[in-house]
């Protein structure tokens, strides 16, 4: 699909990018000994606000892939969600969780004990 090609496309220039960060890294290290203090505090410092920057990118990257699947599995999910109360019922199941985000979707009426708890804490706790 694209969404997985665009993902693929920006993991790989990811890497990339993190591959060659830590290339200079390792290499400021190596040269870290000879250099002034005041040059290595220089340039951890640049060093720590790149890999801030990169990382902010790669949080936004993961952000607009995740609200870009959102919106293209939104309406299969609506669709399923609408068929769960029939199905359920069909296969005499009380509770139906979603698997990926572990909510429920669907309990049966009998099964739900929300008036039960709430009648119990206000005779128990309010006098």
């Amino acid at each position: 699909s694209k969404l997985e090609k665009d993902f693929k496309k920006q993991k790989d220039g990811f890497d990339k990018e993190d591959q060659k960060f830590k290339k200079e890294v390792a290499d400021f290290q190596k040269k870290s000994a000879v250099l002034s203090a005041d040059a290595r505090k220089k340039k951890e410092v640049e060093l720590q606000r790149r890999r801030f920057a990169w990382q902010q990118k790669v949080q936004q990257a993961q952000l607009k892939i995740n609200q870009e699947e959102a919106k293209l599995t939104a309406p299969i999910l609506k669709g399923l969600r609408e068929l769960v109360p029939s199905i359920s019922k069909k296969s005499k199941v009380k509770f139906v969780f979603e698997k990926n985000s572990s909510g429920l979707l669907h309990a049966e009426e009998q099964v739900d004990l929300t008036k039960d708890l709430v009648a119990a804490f206000d005779k128990k706790f309010k006098k």
